[in-house]
């Protein structure tokens, strides 16, 4: 056979080929990769409990209510006397309240009894400038407590009650501080 023939019947095998290849139904698609699955809308848990509310406002109440009952007796200044006296009223009514909605709602402080520490050993002007320290320190860590309750607590009752008590704190806080400052503390 003449190259030019070969050639022509080679090229003629080459377009039936190709003709062939076109004839065939074209691939499917490739099929995309499943989207990952979404995932689904979780909680995340609350970095600040009810539970741990109940613990600290239960001991932090419970021992306001014992170092200022201190006050009444130990403190040298009237102006410390009475606020011992407001301060252990106070608190000793929010203790009351967070005990009364936790026993309804099921949950049980994990509270040590209240220690007054080295504040029981002092008396007069000492007593006056370590207790009203420890009171603006004490009131401003209540503060962010109910404050965080409020926000991220979910009894409502709870929440209610935080919410009710914050701005007595505040008021007692900034009271503790004028006190404080004309003592030095």
């Amino acid at each position: 056979m003449p190259r030019s023939t070969a050639r022509f019947v080679l090229s003629g095998f080459a377009l039936l080929a190709l003709a062939a290849c076109a004839m065939q139904p074209a691939p499917p698609p490739p099929v995309a990769a499943a989207p990952p699955p979404v995932p689904s809308p979780t909680v995340a848990a609350p970095a600040f409990s009810d539970q741990d509310f109940v613990s600290r406002a239960v001991a932090g109440t419970a021992l306001e209510v014992e170092t200022s009952r201190l006050a009444r007796t130990q403190a040298a200044s009237p102006a410390v006397r009475a606020f011992g006296r407001q301060i252990a009223s106070e608190h000793a009514r929010f203790h009351n309240q967070v005990l009364a909605i936790a026993q309804r709602e099921g949950l049980v402080p994990n509270a040590a009894p209240p220690n007054p520490g080295q504040l029981a050993a002092l008396a007069g002007p000492e007593f006056d400038r370590q207790y009203m320290a420890n009171q603006v320190n004490t009131l401003q860590q209540a503060i962010t407590l109910f404050e965080s309750e409020v926000q991220s607590g979910q009894n409502p009752s709870l929440r209610n009650l935080a919410a009710r008590a914050l701005p007595a704190l505040h008021r007692e806080l900034a009271r503790a501080q004028a006190i404080a400052a004309r003592m030095g503390a």
